[in-house]
Formats: structure tokens, C-alpha cells, sequence
């Protein structure tokens, strides 16, 4: 028996259960069995609420009930303030974008900036063995809105953030709803981190890109916005904050200040682009070495590609309770397709290599492949490879695209 805990939905009947599905096999599946109870199981768990203070065993988060914004994170492995001491993070920032040309295209602020340091609302949300999750509510009142009697002060757009702890998961969740009705009005969140360097560290496709972190010259003030895919990382030799998200590509990081682009609001050529309801998933991931050392990669695919569940009925089938169909070793190599080829029913592999470093892949499937053979991105042969049992071993480059073709 393992920890659970019942989610109910605001709306309706229906609810959740949620618990930490461990060891599950790569590219696979594990059963798991649900029961009904005789009584409420009173579980044991690393989470811990007071007041405005969250905490598992990785990690102490303190949020301001003044402001809503979270005032300290307390890192327990490593035993070291997370934050910039006496700023606050996840700061909500409003900045006027108003280019001069290609007014969806470009970025061009214009000096004026809001920060949403005043809470409407805060509240527990859900508390339990597995998650737990505050909720602070935000509102502003944008310069472009009509202002008529009786509702002049009524805001124009609103904001939800829910803040999540999981019981042995170190990572830090907070999911944003926005109901965004502004005009050329760009919107980020902040994290000022207790970290400095003069590079940080952004994923691309298939890859990372380094960016300084500094406003010297010509050259790094025009690189002030950069594009990544599910994380940015900012790091010295010893210590770093990578921030992860799950639907949001643009960045900045300038000294010690982590900021990530949610949304903007431009006129031209749609008048309503990113207006009205939307939300995000963004994860605060606080570790020590770099972002190599700490497998910020998989923490970024964990959170945009979390496991997939499925309720099923007795059956006959002769698989077992788990099962691994692919696994691919070492850490460093991601393994990101696997799909039926174009032109016959044999399968394509894609992987890359995400450190660096020329590393001996080792791909074990889950039967014996009667050919495997190296192809390019179009699918065209480049060498037969050759493989003992169900397992193929091959060389990949420092960053190298490798993909496969296996026949079974």
C-alpha cells in the first residue's frame, strides 16, 4: 500500500486520485491496483503547512501574505537560501512593449513597469500526503482601459498562481491562470536567486545555447530576450537554479534575476492576440553543481511530459504488471522519437546527446530486432549497425543527433 490522496474538482462530481508512481519502467508501464478502504489512512509524508510556510524534506517555501510573492526558499539538502537576500520571487512584472516596427514581431520596452506586490486573495487550496497547494489570486488595472463610472477601478486583467510542494519530488510547481486584456503590455515573472555568473544556460532543440548574463556591451544589450524550449538555467561551479516550463519560450536572465515572458499583448496584426484566458506551468528546480550535474534535461521533460494513466479492466494478456518496451543508457542521451518509419512498418529511433561529451549509447528493446541501421533525418540509410540479442550499442558525438532504424 502506498500513500494516495482524493483531488475534487471545482465544478461537478468528479475527483482525482493522486500518488508518487515510483520506479516506473522506461519507455513502459507498472500496474497499480485500486481498493477501496474500511477507514481514512492517516499516511506518513515530508509535508509539512503553517500559516503561510510550506516545506518537504528538499525544500521551505515562505510565502508573503502582504505581497502574495514567495519571500524565501530554504534549500535543506544543500542548507542555503535560495532567494537574493531581502527580494522577494515570483514576482508577477507588467512592462510597456511598444516596437516601432512589426509590432508582433519585436520587442521594445519603453521604461514603464508594474509589479503586482499586492495579494487580492491567498488561501490553502489542497493539502494531503502527496501535494500541497496555496493559492494567491492578483489583479491590475491597465492604462489602456476605459475608465466610466461605475466600474473605473474594476481591473482588466487577472492572475492565479498556485503554489505546489510534492511529497518527494524536488522541484517547486506554480500554475498561472491569466485573463489577460492588455494593450502592448508585456508580461513576465521574476526570480531573483542567491546565484552569479556571467553565462546562463538555455535549452534549444536537440541542444543548450549560453547567453551572458551581463548589459556591457552593444552586443549582450541586444540579446536582452532569448529563446529556449522547456528550461533556463542560471549556475556557478557549486550551486543553481534552473527555471522549467512547460508551454513558454521567451527568457531573460540578467545578473542574478531569472525572469520568464508569459505573455504579451500587441495590436497589430491581430488586435486580440494572447487577450483573454490561458494558463502556464513553470518549476522553480534549486541544485547543486551545474545543470549537467543536476539532469535539468530530464527535469524539463518530466514536467512537459508527465506519465500517462489509464484505468483498465481485467484481461487475459500475458504481459506482466511492468514492463519496459526501449531503455536507453547513458543519462546524457535523450531519447525523443520513436516512430513508425514513412514508407514501411520498421521503426525510427531519434535521440541526441545533451552534455557535451562523446559518450557509448547502449539501447536495449524489448525483443530482438532482425536489422538496425543508421539513418539520416530523412530517413535514408547511412550504415547497417551491428547489435547482439536485443541490444544495440553505437558512438555518439558531442551533441550529435543520432537516429535509428530497427526492423523487428
Amino acid at each position: 500500500e502506498i500513500p494516495s490522496q482524493i483531488e475534487f474538482f471545482k465544478y461537478g462530481k468528479k475527483r482525482r486520485v493522486i500518488f508518487l508512481a515510483r520506479n516506473i519502467p522506461p519507455v513502459g508501464y507498472k500496474t497499480y491496483f485500486l481498493k477501496l478502504a474500511g477507514k481514512k489512512h492517516q499516511y506518513k509524508t515530508d509535508i509539512n503547512y503553517t500559516g503561510y510556510l510550506i516545506e518537504n524534506r528538499f525544500y521551505r517555501v515562505r510565502i508573503n501574505p502582504e505581497s502574495g510573492n514567495i519571500e524565501e526558499i530554504y534549500d535543506k539538502t544543500n542548507k542555503r537560501e535560495v532567494l537574493t537576500p531581502g527580494e522577494e520571487a515570483n514576482v508577477i512584472q507588467l512592462l510597456e512593449d511598444i516596437p516601432e516596427h512589426y509590432d508582433a514581431w519585436n520587442i521594445q520596452y519603453t521604461g514603464r513597469n508594474w509589479e503586482l506586490n499586492k495579494v487580492k486573495n491567498i488561501k490553502l487550496i489542497n493539502k494531503g500526503p502527496i501535494k500541497t497547494v496555496i493559492r494567491v489570486e492578483k489583479e491590475f488595472l491597465g492604462g489602456s482601459k476605459a475608465r466610466r463610472f461605475p466600474t473605473e477601478d474594476f481591473p482588466s486583467s487577472f492572475f492565479t498562481q498556485d503554489i505546489t510542494l510534492y511529497s518527494n519530488i524536488k522541484r517547486i510547481d506554480c500554475k498561472i491562470n491569466m485573463d489577460w486584456w492588455e494593450e502592448h503590455i508585456l508580461l513576465k515573472v521574476a526570480f531573483p536567486v542567491n546565484v552569479y555568473s556571467n553565462k546562463a544556460t538555455y535549452e534549444i532543440p536537440f541542444g543548450h545555447i549560453e547567453r551572458s548574463t551581463k548589459r556591457d556591451t552593444p552586443w549582450e544589450k541586444a540579446r536582452f530576450e532569448v529563446s529556449a524550449h522547456y528550461w533556463a538555467d542560471l549556475s556557478d561551479e557549486s550551486y543553481g537554479v534552473s527555471l522549467l516550463n512547460n508551454c513558454k519560450y521567451g527568457h531573460d536572465i540578467k545578473d542574478n534575476v531569472i525572469r520568464l515572458t508569459l505573455l504579451r499583448s500587441p495590436l497589430s496584426p491581430d488586435p486580440m492576440a494572447d487577450r483573454g484566458k490561458s494558463s502556464a506551468i513553470y518549476s522553480l528546480y534549486p541544485h547543486s553543481g551545474d545543470w549537467k550535474k543536476a539532469n535539468t534535461v530530464q527535469k524539463g521533460y518530466e514536467l512537459n511530459y508527465p506519465l500517462l494513466s489509464s484505468f483498465i479492466t481485467k484481461s487475459k494478456g500475458n504481459l506482466p504488471l511492468e514492463y519496459s518496451f526501449f531503455s536507453l543508457e547513458p543519462g546524457n542521451l535523450i531519447l525523443t522519437t520513436i516512430k513508425k518509419r514513412e514508407d514501411d512498418n520498421s521503426f525510427i529511433i531519434r535521440l541526441y546527446e545533451s552534455a557535451g561529451k562523446c559518450s557509448k549509447g547502449k539501447l536495449k528493446f524489448f525483443k530482438e530486432p532482425q536489422k538496425v541501421m543508421e539513418v539520416d533525418l530523412m530517413e535514408n540509410p547511412v550504415k547497417d549497425i551491428i547489435f547482439s540479442g536485443n541490444i544495440v550499442e553505437f558512438d555518439v558525438g558531442k551533441n550529435e543527433i543520432k537516429s535509428l532504424r530497427v526492423i523487428f
